[in-house]
């Protein structure tokens, strides 16, 4: 589930919604939006979040924090196969996450990205016996 603002009353939030809208001049849900799934990966991308831009990736109880404009893990850890899933499609998506990172630090609405394209081919070394 997303970070919560600290001055929002408790009453504003809803469970299961990604991003309500602004209720008031003094009140707005900073929920963590989930940007695209794929393969088990959730992606979003925090509110008020810290520099470098970057996403957030889970795979079940692992996080990575993934630079958008290096296309690089950041901090945290996935599981091989599924970072370098997530590093392609961050590589092909980041014009479009770097204008959803902008549009967090607005504090404006985000929308859905598609997962990747290409299909990441496993390695073909014959087994050895």
């Amino acid at each position: 589930m997303g970070k919560r603002c600290r001055f929002a009353p408790e009453y504003l939030y809803e469970l299961g919604k990604s991003f309500k809208q602004k209720v008031s001049a003094q009140y707005i849900i900073l929920a963590a939006p989930e940007i695209c799934s794929f393969d088990g990966i959730r992606v979003f991308i925090n509110y008020k979040d810290h520099l470098p831009p970057h996403f957030h990736a889970e795979v079940g109880e692992e996080t990575a924090l993934i630079d958008i404009k290096q296309c690089c893990l950041h901090k945290g850890s996935l599981p091989p196969a599924k970072l370098k899933k997530v590093l392609q499609w961050a590589a092909e998506r980041k014009d479009e996450l770097l204008n959803f990172w902008n549009l967090a630090v607005d504090k404006k609405p985000l929308g859905k990205i598609p997962p990747p394209t290409k299909s990441i081919k496993k390695s073909t070394k014959p087994r050895k016996k």
